[in-house]
């Protein structure tokens, strides 16, 4: 038992070395065309190229530098998205074993108008308020409020304390 253990261990470590380095990596910045500052929050999509499938993702940094790693040799295509901004698809690229790193350089995407439907706000007010010498309880809120007496919306407030009689302390 223990002489297949081994033997099976220094296949499979024959066998983990015998493979190539199958992966590598893409890379670039992103910048906007007209100030060429550049660009936070791009979301940088890698596509398989026959299919456009998606094989990985990021967003670029602060500085618009973005790195996508542990790739698998392949064709690809890398789609960059921004709210406010023309989507850039790159030109095919190809990792392989003689080009393991990719840098795309600098990728400059265009502004463009978003129109947006209606956007409608909502708000509500807080059922409890408190300031330094006070709690103010928002009693519009409580459902109590529109059915049931003073004394019965009084018994919902937290640190109150009513009788069978009505009267609060």
């Amino acid at each position: 038992m223990k002489i297949a253990s081994v033997l099976c261990i220094l296949v499979l470590q024959a066998f983990a070395f015998a493979q190539p380095f199958s992966s590598g990596s893409i890379a670039g910045t992103l910048a906007d065309e007209t100030t060429r500052r550049p660009l936070e929050f791009v979301n940088v999509v890698l596509l398989r190229s026959p299919d456009s499938t998606i094989v990985t993702g990021s967003v670029s940094d602060k500085l618009g530098r973005f790195e996508l790693t542990s790739v698998p040799f392949g064709n690809y295509r890398i789609q960059f998205r921004l709210l406010g901004y023309t989507e850039r698809v790159s030109r095919p690229l190809t990792l392989s074993a003689e080009r393991e790193r990719i840098d795309v350089g600098t990728i400059l995407l265009a502004e463009t108008t978003v129109n947006l439907d209606e956007v409608l706000i909502t708000s509500q007010r807080s059922l409890v308020n408190s300031s330094i010498d006070r709690k103010v309880f928002n009693v519009s809120q409580d459902v109590m409020s529109k059915a049931g007496s003073v004394s019965e919306l009084l018994q919902n407030i937290p640190s109150i304390e009513v009788d069978i009689d009505g009267n609060g302390g």
